[in-house]
C-alpha cells in the first residue's frame, strides 16, 4: 500500500473510531439526559474535535481523494465539528445532540463504505 493510501485508511480509522466512542458515551441516552451530563458532553465534544480535525487534514492533503468522496462534505464537517468543539463559551447540547443523532449514523455509514476498498 502506498503510503498515501495508508494515511488515507489511518485518517478514515481515527474518524470511525472517534466516532464508535460518541456512540458508546451517548448509547440509551436521550437529548435531556445528554443536556446535563457535562461529563460525556466532555467526552463527546473531544471526540468531534478529532473527527473535524481529521476531516480538515484529509480535505488538505488528499484533495484529490476528498473531491472523489465529495459526498463526504469534508469541509462542512471540519466547519461544524469545530463550531461544536471549540466554541467554548457558547456550546449549544441541542445542536451536538442533534449531529450525534442525525448526521453522525450517516457520516459513519458514508465512511465504512469508503475504507472498504482502501482496506
Amino acid at each position: 500500500m502506498k503510503q498515501t493510501d495508508q494515511h488515507i485508511a489511518d485518517c478514515l480509522e481515527r474518524m470511525l473510531e472517534a466516532i464508535a466512542r460518541i456512540e458508546h458515551y451517548t448509547e440509551d441516552m436521550t437529548g435531556d439526559t445528554f443536556r446535563v451530563d457535562s461529563l460525556v458532553q466532555d467526552a463527546v465534544i473531544y471526540n468531534l474535535g478529532i473527527v473535524g480535525r481529521v476531516a480538515s487534514d484529509v480535505e488538505r492533503n488528499h484533495p484529490d481523494f476528498a473531491a472523489t468522496h465529495a459526498h463526504v462534505r469534508w469541509k462542512h464537517l471540519h466547519q461544524t465539528c469545530d463550531r461544536i468543539a471549540h466554541d467554548y463559551f457558547s456550546f449549544d447540547a441541542d445542536l451536538a445532540w442533534q449531529w450525534i443523532t442525525r448526521e453522525l449514523p450517516v457520516l459513519k455509514e458514508q465512511l465504512a463504505q469508503i475504507r472498504r476498498p482502501t482496506s
